[in-house]
C-alpha cells in the first residue's frame, strides 16, 4: 500500500512538472510614456500583478528609454524574472510608435528578432525557445495596424497583414505562431482579417473567440470591447480617444495547431478575454459604477488612468518538462541600457559599487575591446569597432554574455 501511495506521488509529481501555463498578454500601452498620468509604470506594475503575464506585447511605445521604464519600474519591481527584447525603431516609415515583447526568463530564451518592413509600422517578429527540456519554439508576431475608417484605410491594414503572411511562407508549416497587436478592424468581413485567417495560409491563423460579425458600435458585442475605455479624452491632454467601450481593436490571433492541441504548446481552452471588460459598459466610459462584476472598480480605474484601450489575455500550455526557475545566483547582475548601439554602449549593475573588466567579442569570438570600468552606471565607448552583432562579457562567471547591435 505504502509503495502504490508513493508511486501515486511520483506520477502526480511528474504531471504537474510537465505542464505549465504560458500567460500571453497583448496591451496597447498608449503613447507610452508621454500620455498622462505621470505614474503610469506604477499603474502598469498594478495591473501585471494582477494579469501575471508570461509574454507581454506591447504597442505605442514611444521610446527605448520608455521600455526600460516598463521593463525596470513596472515588471521588474519585485522580480528579476523579465526581460526584454531588443528595442528597434520602426523602419518602415518614420513611424515614431514602436512594438516591444517582454517575456519571462524562466520560461523563454529569445534566439531571434527581426522586423516585416510595411508601408505604415513594422511589424516586430520574436523567435523564442521554450526553457524545457524538449525543443520547443514559439514565433510571436506584434503588429499596429493602420487606423480609421474607409476603404483606404482598410486598403492599407491588408498590404500590411499581406507582408505578414507572405512572412509565414518562410516557416515550417508545423511551427507554433501568436499574433498580436492594435488590428483597428472593424468586422470579420474586414480584408485583412480574413487574410490573417485564410486557410490557404502556409500557418493557418485562427480568432480563439470566433466571434464573426459587424464589431464596431454593436452592442451585442459588448463583452469583446477593447476600446475605449474613456467617454473624453479632455483629461488626458487629447493622448487616446474617447467615444465608451464600443469597439473591437486589440486581438491575440494563434495558429492553428495551438488551437486543435495537435503538439507539445496548445491554447488553453475560454482562458482569452478582454481584460477589465464585464460585459455590461458599452459605450460607457471602464470605471463607472454601472460597470461592476467580475473586474474590481479597483482595476478598472487603473485600466481607466493607464490607456484607452483594454489588454487583451489568453493562456497556452506546454505539455513539457521545464528546467528549474534560475536562482538568483544566476540572474543577471548587469544589464545593457541600449542593444542598438551608436557611439557609447550603456551598462547598469545592479550593485551600487562595481569594478569589473567588460570584453567585447564579435561574432566569431575575436575581441575587439577590453576595458575596466567602475561604478553602478558606466557608458564604453564603441567608436571604434566595426558595425554589427558583438557580444559583451564580464569577468564574473556566474554572469551570462549579453548581445547588442553596432550601427553606424
Amino acid at each position: 500500500m505504502k509503495k502504490f501511495i508513493f508511486f501515486l506521488i511520483v506520477i502526480f509529481s511528474i504531471g504537474l512538472s510537465a505542464q505549465e501555463n504560458l500567460n500571453l498578454v497583448f496591451y496597447n500601452v498608449l503613447n507610452y510614456p508621454q500620455a498622462p498620468p505621470e505614474n503610469r509604470a506604477q499603474i502598469l506594475s498594478l495591473l501585471t500583478d494582477e494579469m501575471q503575464p508570461d509574454l507581454f506585447m506591447i504597442c505605442e511605445l514611444e521610446s527605448e528609454n520608455g521600455g526600460n521604464d516598463i521593463l525596470t519600474n513596472s515588471l521588474n519591481v519585485t522580480t528579476t524574472r523579465f526581460e526584454s527584447a531588443p528595442y528597434i525603431n520602426n523602419t518602415s516609415s518614420g513611424a515614431n510608435l514602436q512594438q516591444l515583447l517582454y517575456f519571462d526568463r524562466n520560461k523563454f530564451e529569445l534566439i531571434e528578432t527581426s522586423v516585416i518592413a510595411t508601408t505604415i509600422r513594422d511589424i516586430n517578429r520574436y523567435r523564442l525557445k521554450l526553457r524545457t527540456e524538449e525543443e520547443l519554439f514559439l514565433e510571436v508576431f506584434i503588429a499596429h495596424l493602420k487606423a480609421g475608417q474607409g476603404e483606404d484605410n482598410e486598403a492599407l491594414r491588408l498590404n500590411m497583414v499581406q507582408e505578414f503572411t507572405e512572412y509565414l511562407d518562410t516557416l515550417e508549416p508545423n511551427t507554433f505562431v501568436v499574433f498580436s497587436g492594435d488590428l483597428n478592424l472593424y468586422r470579420s468581413s474586414e480584408p485583412a482579417y480574413e487574410e490573417l485567417l485564410d486557410p490557404s495560409n502556409n500557418i493557418q491563423l485562427l480568432d480563439p473567440i470566433n466571434t464573426p460579425g459587424e464589431w464596431n458600435s454593436n452592442s451585442s458585442f459588448a463583452s469583446i470591447h477593447t476600446q475605449s475605455t474613456r467617454i473624453s479624452n479632455n483629461d488626458f491632454d487629447d493622448f487616446g480617444a474617447g467615444g465608451g467601450l464600443d469597439s473591437r481593436f486589440d486581438f491575440i490571433l494563434l495558429s492553428k495547431n495551438l488551437i486543435e492541441n495537435t503538439g507539445d504548446i496548445s491554447y488553453v481552452e475560454d482562458s482569452y478575454a478582454a481584460f477589465g471588460n464585464n460585459g455590461n459598459c458599452y459605450n460607457n466610459r471602464l470605471d463607472d459604477e454601472e460597470c461592476e462584476g467580475f473586474y474590481s472598480s479597483t482595476t478598472r480605474n487603473l485600466l481607466y488612468q493607464m490607456s484607452d484601450h483594454l489588454p487583451v489575455i489568453a493562456k497556452l500550455e506546454a505539455n513539457a518538462t521545464f528546467l528549474p526557475p534560475l536562482s538568483l545566483e544566476n540572474v543577471e547582475k548587469w544589464s545593457l541600457m541600449n542593444t542598438i548601439v551608436k557611439d557609447h554602449l550603456e551598462i547598469s549593475f545592479l550593485n551600487t559599487q562595481r569594478n569589473a573588466q567588460v570584453s567585447i567579442y564579435d561574432q566569431t569570438g575575436r575581441l575587439v575591446l577590453r576595458q575596466n570600468v567602475m561604478g553602478n552606471k558606466v557608458s564604453l565607448p564603441v567608436v571604434s569597432i566595426s558595425t554589427g552583432p558583438y557580444y559583451a562579457v564580464i569577468n564574473d562567471p556566474k554572469t551570462s554574455p549579453l548581445k547588442f547591435i553596432k550601427i553606424n
